[in-house]
């Protein structure tokens, strides 16, 4: 048994990097997914309210925007709700083919990569399947059954 992924989708470093600093230069809250926690740059009642909701790990980097990051799934910017309404249409456009970029709630940006979506979980799963391998989906320290919540950021474990 292993809860090690075997498929994820990433983003690429420099486009991390680029957002985290645009998240900067537009004055909004911007964090990174790592592991089953969250980075980012500095203290904000945003970024408190995010991960005690959600009940994740987290951790305050002050060079974060500096820094070359693998392995991210996902970079969020949080802005008050009408801000983020606005921008979501222009980075829509500014990174289209580069990221995914939507509103999952009010005053939410997530930027993921294009092919994360739906049909691009399956792709692999005739191969384990005949392996005796049973997928789940993995969010930031949890496991769910694969047909229970399909996540928007794709990665895979196997069981």
């Amino acid at each position: 048994r292993t809860d090690a992924p075997i498929f994820q989708t990433t983003l690429p470093p420099a486009l991390v990097r680029e957002l985290l600093l645009l998240g900067r230069e537009l004055g909004v809250h911007a964090h990174i997914y790592q592991g089953d926690g969250i980075v980012y740059e500095k203290e904000n009642p945003a970024a408190d309210a995010y991960h005690r909701f959600l009940n994740l790990p987290y951790a305050i980097d002050p060079e974060v925007c500096e820094k070359q990051w693998g392995n991210v799934p996902k970079v969020l910017f949080i802005a008050e709700p009408a801000y983020a309404e606005e921008l979501i249409p222009v980075l829509a456009k500014r990174y289209a083919g580069r990221a995914k970029v939507s509103g999952s709630k009010s005053g939410f940006i997530e930027f993921n990569d294009p092919d994360a979506h739906k049909g691009s979980a399956p792709a692999p799963l005739p191969a384990c399947r005949s392996k005796g391998l049973s997928p789940t989906y993995r969010q930031f320290g949890g496991c769910f059954p694969m047909r229970s919540q399909p996540w928007a950021t794709t990665c895979l474990t196997w069981r």
